[in-house]
């Protein structure tokens, strides 16, 4: 039996980060059974794309540890959640 990959059997969709990240994993598992320059291209790729999530994770992370009345830190966090879809945004209730 095999399980879906973007709920894991639980038969709810995980969250958009996590997906991502077992995505990546399924990539590099087809990357490494691969070879030539293609094969090293998409492996950098993934490579790169994991440092760019991290990084982007510590900007989320540190705008969280600011004030809630700067503007500015606000759209940071908004803008820097919207890149890695930690978290789920309800549209505003009108």
């Amino acid at each position: 039996m095999t399980s879906c990959p973007d709920c894991d059997g639980t038969g709810k969709v995980g969250d958009v980060y996590v997906r991502t990240e077992h995505h990546l994993r399924e990539v590099e598992a087809r990357v490494a059974r691969m070879s030539g320059e293609a094969a090293a291209e998409v492996g950098w790729l993934v490579v790169e794309l994991r440092r760019t999530r991290q990084a982007m994770l510590k900007v989320l992370t540190a705008a969280q540890d600011a004030g809630e009345s700067d503007d500015l830190i606000a759209r940071i966090r908004f803008e820097a959640n919207e890149a890695l879809k930690i978290y789920r945004v309800e549209p505003p209730k009108p």
